[in-house]
């Protein structure tokens, strides 16, 4: 059985999604829908694709480590 996404993430990760999530949700209240908008969206993005590449390395060491 698979394990869950949140077993991979260590808590400064989980604090770093929610922060960022966070402080995108105001950044869209605050500014509305402009092209600094769009910026902070780039920057979210980025901030979830790091978030997936380590919840892929995690995996991917489980993986390994079941293997030997």
């Amino acid at each position: 059985m698979p394990k869950s996404v949140w077993t991979y993430l260590d808590p400064v990760s989980l604090v770093v999604i929610a922060l960022t999530l966070l402080l995108f949700v105001i950044a869209l209240f605050v500014k509305g829908f402009t092209h600094d908008m769009l910026l902070e969206c780039g920057v979210f993005l980025v901030s979830v694709k790091l978030i997936v590449m380590s919840h892929k390395n995690g995996a991917r060491r489980d993986c390994r480590k079941s293997a030997w």
